[in-house]
Formats: C-alpha cells, sequence, structure tokens
C-alpha cells in the first residue's frame, strides 16, 4: 500500500463509518478517538460557493500552505480578496470543500469540534439539494475554513452527507 493510503487511513476509515451510520456520528469518532473530553470554539475564517478546490477536508498548518489554498478559494475573483490573517504559532485552519457541483443548492458547514481522549473530530455536513428543489443552474464549489487552537491536533474529520428536501 502506498505510503499516502496508508496515512489515509484512519481518516477514511471515520468518513465511512460516519457516511454508513444513521445520524452520521454514531459512535465512529469513539472508535478512533475515544470519548468526548471537551468542545473546540472553531472560529470562522471563510464560506464560499464558488472555488476551485477539489473535495476535501484538510488541516493547513503553515503560511505557505494557506496562501497556496486561498489561491483556490478566490480563484477567478478580481480584485483578490486579502488572505486572512491566521497565527499559525498558535491556530490551525480546518478546510472542508465539497469541489464541482453541477448547480448550487450544495453547501458545506463545520458543525462542530470536539476534543476527544487521543484527538480531535470536525464534524463536517455536506449538504445537497432535493430533486423537488430549484436552483442556479451554475457551477458551484462550496468551501469553508475555520480556524483551532494548534493543541487540539491530531484532527479526524468526520463527514456526514445530507439531502435538503425544498
Amino acid at each position: 500500500m502506498p505510503d499516502s493510503a496508508r496515512s489515509l487511513g484512519p481518516q477514511l476509515l471515520v468518513v465511512l463509518a460516519a457516511a454508513c451510520s444513521p445520524s452520521g456520528t454514531d459512535g465512529a469518532d469513539q472508535l478512533l478517538l475515544g470519548p468526548r473530553v471537551g468542545t473546540v470554539i472553531p472560529e470562522p475564517v471563510f464560506r464560499d460557493f464558488y472555488t476551485a478546490l477539489p473535495a476535501q477536508q484538510t488541516v493547513v498548518g503553515d503560511p505557505a500552505a494557506w496562501r497556496a489554498l486561498w489561491d483556490g478559494v478566490t480563484w477567478g475573483v478580481s480584485p483578490e480578496p486579502p488572505l486572512p490573517a491566521v497565527d499559525f504559532s498558535r491556530d490551525l485552519v480546518l478546510v472542508a470543500a465539497m469541489g464541482r457541483r453541477p448547480t448550487g443548492g450544495y453547501a458545506v458547514t463545520i458543525d462542530s469540534v470536539y476534543r476527544h481522549e487521543r484527538g480531535t473530530a470536525a464534524y463536517v455536513t455536506e449538504t445537497e439539494p432535493g430533486t423537488g428543489c430549484i436552483t442556479t443552474q451554475a457551477l458551484t464549489a462550496p468551501a469553508v475554513g475555520v480556524t483551532v487552537p494548534k493543541e487540539v491536533a491530531p484532527i479526524q474529520f468526520v463527514v456526514r452527507r445530507a439531502v435538503h428536501d425544498c
């Protein structure tokens, strides 16, 4: 198995376990991270529906990676909004992106972040429009970013998918 696939194993397990459970988080987080021991208050950094980011959940921990990611968030925007200030000596940026979608009506949120005995779980909801929804007929690529204190690492993402019926 390639090193990249091996390093994603636990993260993929959390995502798959969350996707297979009715509520999206029934025990998946505790399977790998242990019982909850506290709440982390994420601070919003950005939310956009027209990015150039691929589908991903990632942790950004340095200025160079943050600059590269911001270029994907602001791709095609003129003038480019300034890079939000992040103090990487104390914070990390958690990013959830859905990648390109065929219409509007898609959204992604980082709902909550909880500390566990063996790490931290960031709970993400990816929402798509139901079949009866009227949506914009434009390509979208929703993404959201929040900061959390650096000491909460390691961080796993628990992803839940939902359909918004209009």
